[in-house]
């Protein structure tokens, strides 16, 4: 039954139709081919030409070849992919909004040079990193800022709840994925509650990552009761690259005060209510004070560019120094070209692992890790620091998990230790290194997280919560098996699989 339900699903004849018309048009430009000489050759001539495009492209090598390969192997069909889905693109007038609030709002994103000097004078690696995410993304590093981690979505769930109860102003929320269920029947209770006692509430939800578990027409349900809703990026049975281009945050801002981010989505099986794949292990960072402001500017950017609406920033970015706690914090986003024209979250990955002096410890749920990042835990692991990784002992896509199992051998071999959470599912995506340093979001390490998504993190100096990240590994790691280079040598059968996947994990 509930394959049946999911068969039919929303999402499920969206992809169908989106099949349909790749395979309609592979099929008349086939014919054409066939017919005509020229029209072969034609197609020959611009599947070269497309090779010579991905050759000169700004982008990893091992994204390259995938498509290199597409190309020369099926000039025809191969041409007709990447036309559709091989330099995804937001649409023109999106773009042109997206720059639009950018460059009306670069005023709030002012890197202030007391702080930026006094984590300089502290410590100058760290500094730099806050300086490259500050120039790629114009968020501002703050200095004293109370964070509080968490180590489980239920803790995080508790906290949220809390905080949300005492809203007297504004209430922002943008999540990847809502379902009907306890976890958001009781948010939605103290949100509806709130509204009636003047808090203006704003909801901004992923089409796609919530189709399925909550009705089609359900943003226009809570408009009725008050709420301001949107879709972010409407699923449609169109071929378009846009669908490739999801909203992956997760963001509460409260008052501009409290802020709430990590991996954990509004639904059940994110606070262990239900456990399709063991206990569901999440975390999460709650932060107050002048930080907080990233991720109202965040939210609002984001808000004002998919519902068209005109927005005053000045009413929800007044901000007042509010000195707690010794550390520096910078929440930042990242997404698709041209919004970002890096790779944010790789990037400040990287940073980690390559100055890194004594340790790296990190928590992902998809370790499908291209070139760049592969060299870097490597190099890291021969220069003596110790790196660690966890990832999922009960896998929630199992081929995409035959994916992360093929990294483990080449990162073994080289002094990187890997270890599989044995209770069930790790979705925490989490860097923490020497003490110092520590990253906690929604950034996966796999090619949509790091290419595709709109995502969002917080980069952290010497806070409560980079303690608090180091305890958590070390607890979670009583309950991990280690992977030798014996256990994580894959049967023939799973090597295949895996150099197909990693192949076409780009593409997909």
């Amino acid at each position: 039954m509930k394959f049946i339900k999911k068969l039919f699903s929303r999402t499920a004849l969206t992809l169908l139709a989106i099949l349909l018309q790749v395979l309609i048009y592979t099929y008349i430009f086939g014919w054409l081919a066939t017919s005509y000489l020229y029209v072969s050759l034609a197609f020959t001539v611009i599947g070269v030409f497309f090779v010579i495009i991905v050759i000169n492209r700004d982008m990893s090598a091992s994204y390259k070849v995938p498509w290199i390969v597409v190309l020369l192997a099926m000039p025809i069909m191969g041409v007709v992919i990447y036309l559709l889905f091989g330099y995804p693109r937001l649409r023109r007038s999106r773009k042109k909004r997206f720059v639009k609030v950018l460059e009306e709002t670069k005023k709030y994103g002012v890197l202030c040079d007391e702080t930026i000097d006094a984590l300089s004078s502290e410590d100058p690696i760290a500094a730099t990193q806050a300086k490259y995410l500050f120039n790629a993304t114009h968020m501002p590093l703050w200095r004293g800022c109370d964070t509080e981690y968490f180590a489980s979505g239920e803790e995080a769930f508790v906290r949220l709840k809390e905080r949300l109860k005492e809203a007297k102003k504004f209430i922002f929320m943008e999540y990847f994925i809502i379902e009907d269920g306890k976890m958001w029947g009781e948010i939605l209770d103290i949100l509806l509650e709130r509204h009636l006692a003047g808090v203006e509430v704003k909801v901004m939800y992923d089409d796609f990552g919530c189709s399925g578990r909550i009705k089609h027409n359900y943003c226009d349900i809570l408009t009725e009761k008050g709420i301001d809703c949107i879709k972010f990026n409407k699923l449609t049975p169109l071929v378009t690259a846009i669908h490739n281009n999801r909203d992956h945050r997760k963001i509460t801002v409260i008052d501009g005060e409290v802020a709430f981010t990590g991996g954990y989505n509004l639904c059940d099986e994110y606070i262990n209510v239900t456990s399709p794949f063991g206990y569901w292990k999440d975390s999460g960072v709650m932060l107050k004070g002048e930080a907080v402001m990233n991720f109202t500017l965040m939210f609002l950017r984001q808000f004002a560019v998919w519902s068209g609406q005109t927005i005053d920033f000045d009413k929800y970015l007044s901000i007042s120094p509010n000195r707690r706690e010794d550390g520096y914090v910078l929440p930042f986003g990242d997404g698709p070209a041209p919004i970002y024209n890096d790779t944010v979250g790789e990037e400040a990955y990287l940073n980690v692992i390559n100055q890194a002096k004594r340790y790296v410890y990190i928590t992902t749920p998809y370790l499908i890790v291209d070139y760049h990042i592969t060299k870097a835990l490597k190099a890291a692991a021969k220069r003596g620091v110790d790196v660690r990784i966890i990832t999922p002992g009960i896998p929630d896509k199992k081929l995409v998990n035959i994916m992360t199992k093929s990294s483990y051998y080449g990162l073994i071999k080289d002094g990187v230790k890997i270890y599989e959470f044995v209770p069930g599912f790790i979705h925490a995506k989490s860097f923490v290194a020497d003490d110092s340093i520590g990253i906690v979001g929604t950034i996966n390490l796999d090619y949509r997280s790091l290419v595709h998504h709109f995502e969002c993190a917080v980069w952290m100096y010497k806070t409560k919560a980079v303690s608090q990240m180091k305890v958590d590994f070390d607890n979670t790691l009583y309950k991990c098996r280690s992977i030798d280079a014996k256990t994580a040598r894959l049967k023939w059968y799973q090597k295949l699989a895996s150099s197909v996947l990693m192949l076409f994990a780009p593409l997909m």
